[in-house]
């Protein structure tokens, strides 16, 4: 996806100059912002749910080794 991004901005700046160019980069910043911003929360996710697995395994006394 990024490549796709990299490509429009490519684009816009041949089509209409600096201010399509900026507009592309501007577009592109943001798409990586919020792809950080889901990654990031991902792994929040997952490590609250492997917390959670871990209270639950503990809570029902099941052996740790059992589970692999």
């Amino acid at each position: 996806m990024l490549t796709r991004d990299r490509t429009v901005a490519n684009i816009a700046a041949l089509d209409d100059g600096p201010a399509a160019l900026h507009n592309a980069m501007t577009y592109t910043k943001q798409r990586i912002e919020q792809r950080e911003q889901i990654r990031m929360s991902v792994k929040s996710h997952i490590k609250v749910m492997i917390l959670v697995l871990m209270q639950l395994v503990h809570k029902l006394n099941i052996p740790l080794a059992s589970l692999l």
